[in-house]
């Protein structure tokens, strides 16, 4: 018996104001699957994934979520999320990076209550498995970027989800970091099962080797522009489409597979 999709979308379309930023989309995520969302800025990207997560409307089209309607899903600890804009907070925040992880055990469930032993186990789980079990008792303001990201992926995984989505996470990373980064991904997703949609500008180096597919943005679609000092043009409708990657990075041009 085949498995239902972990995301599953129909004819979805999603509207910015007057704009269609997304037009008639249909694809579908297996439990399991590493995939990258793929174009380039104002393409539509977080569009779709707020969408996705209900944080958006939708105009048109369905969208399932582990098999449910997502206007009756209700099991959100089972996804976690990661803003592009998590790191950036008050650096003198007074917050460790242990208290943060813990306050991803927090759900409409448990709201209210102390975190309890099997809480605390999960967080020291989840520093673990992104390597930052050294950093628990410091402050999250005193870490690198990296070590910020880390610490934000580690919160989202302590509810133990089932899908992972990650939004732009290593804009300002240097190669290095970022490989560790998605070395650290990719042990996730191979030896935890943890289904993983991730949002890139560019399927750069450090996170081709390991995805397993990607949404991409058709050929001849428009993101907003500007040409000399003129007004601000309004995109064309842009529909995203899926597809196994199967091609070397020889075949990436300009952060779109051909």
């Amino acid at each position: 018996m085949k498995m239902e999709p972990i995301i599953e979308v129909k004819g979805l379309t999603v509207r910015r104001g007057s704009t269609e930023a997304i037009t008639k989309a249909d694809f579908s995520i297996e439990k399991g699957d590493y995939v990258g969302i793929v174009g380039p800025n104002g393409g539509g990207k977080t569009t779709l994934v707020l969408a996705l997560l209900g944080l958006l409307p939708k105009a048109e089209g369905s969208i399932r979520i582990m098999g449910q309607e997502i206007e009756s899903f209700d099991q959100w600890e089972k996804v976690g999320y990661v803003s592009q804009f998590a790191i950036n907070f008050d650096s003198q925040f007074p917050l460790t990076v242990k208290e943060l992880v813990g306050l991803g055990r927090v759900n409409k469930r448990n709201m209210g209550r102390f975190r309890n032993k099997e809480d605390w186990k999960a967080v020291n789980e989840a520093l673990h498995l992104m390597g930052i079990s050294d950093l628990a008792d410091k402050r999250i303001g005193m870490l690198s970027g990296g070590q910020r990201q880390r610490a934000f992926v580690a919160k989202s995984l302590v509810s133990h989800p089932e899908l992972l989505v990650l939004d732009e996470p290593v804009t300002g990373f240097d190669p290095v970091t970022q490989e560790k980064f998605f070395m650290q991904l990719a042990n996730l997703n191979q030896k935890n099962g943890l289904t993983i949609l991730i949002i890139s500008h560019d399927l750069n180096r450090g996170l081709l080797p390991h995805v397993t597919g990607a949404l991409r943005q058709p050929a001849g679609a428009q993101q907003h522009h500007r040409r000399g000092h003129g007004p601000r043009r309004r995109a064309q409708a842009r529909v995203w489409r899926t597809f196994p990657l199967r091609l070397s990075q020889a075949s990436m041009q300009g952060g779109v597979h051909r």
